[in-house]
């Protein structure tokens, strides 16, 4: 199933999607450089990009508090968000 998913292109998929996105990246990361990252959050509308400063490509197991601030950020916009359309 891994080596599948390695091999899908589900690019044509990403301007679908319809709920909040967080896009997380390791600034330094080298298995999905920047550009990688830029072209899913330019394809997938409204959705958040943030790069973590020093860590790579596990960038949850390299810098927990910084992804978990990241995280519980995201969230809570999203949530003031949600309300606010209520």
């Amino acid at each position: 199933m891994v080596h599948a998913m390695a091999g899908s292109d589900l690019r044509d998929v990403l301007p679908r999607i319809e709920v909040p996105t967080l896009l997380l990246y390791g600034a330094e990361d080298e298995r999905s450089p920047r550009a990688v990252a830029e072209e899913m959050h330019a394809r997938i509308p409204g959705s958040t990009l943030v790069f973590l400063p020093g860590v790579g490509h596990q960038c949850n197991m390299e810098s927990p508090a910084a992804f978990n601030r990241a995280v519980r950020g995201f969230l809570a916009a999203a949530e003031r968000s949600r309300l606010e359309g209520l």
